[in-house]
This record gives structure tokens, C-alpha cells and sequence, in this order.
């Protein structure tokens, strides 16, 4: 009886072992490295699992007025960050593989701001009716409480590319409403909205 326990405990384990390690003669061994599964193939390109991205903020694209408005305004907290870049010859980004580039780090902050949607915009006439002419700039909209119009200031990050959300009125650069569009701000509005939170 011990005799066909010792058989079924240890003969298992002998064979594990001889498995892993083959004597090729002259007191060598070579220890085998298991083999993993080839991972499946596909035809599609792999830009990451969602695991990978499930800490990155959503990105899209930006074609025209009415969708930039629409992502502010139906997010959480009425909020994105949007980058006005320049079109390149290929119709993307330009420049979007320079490392330190503008692209480089809005595409780094949106990773370390989850919950805040990030866009890009490569549109000049776009940029351009949001008060934005000179490419790029990584721009900060909101929509407050009991407003209308999109509040918007350059975009501020720390150090490590998390959002320092700066409410002072004295940062916003323009407003945009749908309509009438873009209104540059001021000192007289920036006073004004500082009278009203008082």
C-alpha cells in the first residue's frame, strides 16, 4: 500500500521534473523554459486593451461648433479639455510625434485626468471661432452653474499632468454661446463675476 502511494505521489513529480530539466550527457543540463501560447493575431491595430485605458479620460474628435458644446455641456461637470492643434500633410496632427510636443502632453494629461473628456480639434476656422489663433493651445471649458455660455482659459496642469482647476475669473480668455458664438473677456466681466460670487 505504501508502495502505490509513494508511485502516485512521487512518480508525478519525477515526471515534472525530467520534464523541465533534460541531461544532455557530460553532467550538463538544460533547463527547459516553459512554453506560453502565441497570442491570437488580428488584423485590426492593437492601440491598447481596456485595462490599459481604463484610467485615461475619453478623447474624440471635434468637427464642428455644436459637437464641442454638446461634449461640455452633457458631461458630469459641464467640463473638457480640448486641444487646438495644426493639421498636418497627412490630415493628422502635425508634429504629433515630437516627443514634448503639445500633442504629446495633452495625450499624457488625459491619461492622469480620467474623468475630465479630453478633444482635439485640427480645424484652424474651428480654433478660430473659439477664439483661438494662434496653434497649439490646450484650452480649459466649462459650462458654470446657472450659465449658458462656455467659460474658457489655457489649460493649467502640475507637475504631474493632473488638471489644477483655476476658477479665477481673471484666466478666462473668452466665452462661447451658441449663436452669438465667441466673446472676448475682459477685466469689466472678470470684476463683474467677481461682484456676483460675492
Amino acid at each position: 500500500m505504501l508502495l502505490v502511494m509513494l508511485v502516485v505521489v512521487v512518480l508525478p513529480l519525477v515526471m515534472v521534473v525530467l520534464h523541465m530539466h533534460v541531461d544532455i550527457g557530460g553532467g550538463r543540463t538544460i533547463h527547459q523554459i516553459p512554453q506560453e501560447a502565441e497570442p491570437a493575431k488580428s488584423t485590426q491595430a492593437d492601440i491598447g486593451s481596456e485595462d490599459d485605458n481604463s484610467n485615461a479620460a475619453q478623447r474624440v474628435n471635434i468637427k464642428d461648433e455644436g459637437s464641442l458644446h454638446r461634449l461640455v455641456r452633457e458631461t458630469e461637470e459641464n467640463n473638457a479639455i480640448i486641444g487646438f492643434f495644426e493639421k498636418g500633410a497627412d490630415g493628422g496632427v502635425k508634429d504629433r510625434e515630437e516627443e514634448n510636443s503639445a500633442y504629446q502632453l495633452f495625450r499624457k494629461a488625459a491619461t492622469k485626468n480620467p474623468k475630465v473628456p479630453f478633444a482635439k480639434v485640427i480645424d484652424a476656422d474651428l480654433a478660430a471661432s473659439f477664439g483661438v489663433d494662434k496653434l497649439p493651445a490646450i484650452v480649459y471649458m466649462v459650462i458654470p452653474e446657472n450659465e449658458q455660455a462656455i467659460h474658457m482659459r489655457r489649460a493649467q496642469f502640475f507637475d504631474d499632468l493632473t488638471m489644477y482647476e483655476n476658477d479665477d475669473p481673471n484666466r478666462i480668455f473668452g466665452t462661447w454661446t451658441p449663436g452669438p458664438g465667441f466673446k472676448a473677456w475682459g477685466p469689466e466681466q472678470a470684476l463683474s463675476m467677481l461682484r456676483k460670487q460675492m
